[in-house]
């Protein structure tokens, strides 16, 4: 299953798009715009968790952005602790 958005902002520059999942990375420091720079690094470890991949795309400055994330078909249930989980029915 795959998720996508775009956006027409301000792109990424490609030298910084392996960066842009780091902990508090933003890529202008001198915009004065709100963010503490967690919310990618957070969608990060959400879909790692999830067993997927993602990943950020952009032709550069001022041609916005492309983020993508991929999450696989459950085959088996999640395990936890080492028991299977339960799943809750409709």
């Amino acid at each position: 299953m795959e998720f996508w958005v775009a956006d027409t902002g301000v792109g990424i520059h490609p030298d910084q798009l392996g960066r842009v999942f780091e902990r508090f990375y933003k890529t202008d420091p001198s915009r004065t715009s709100a963010g503490t720079g967690l919310g990618l690094a957070i969608c990060k470890h959400l879909v790692l968790a999830h067993r997927g991949t993602i990943r950020a795309e952009s032709a550069g400055a001022g041609h916005g952005a492309i983020f993508s994330f991929r999450l696989p078909r459950e085959t088996e249930p999640a395990r936890v602790d080492g028991a299977t989980a339960a799943r809750a029915g409709p």
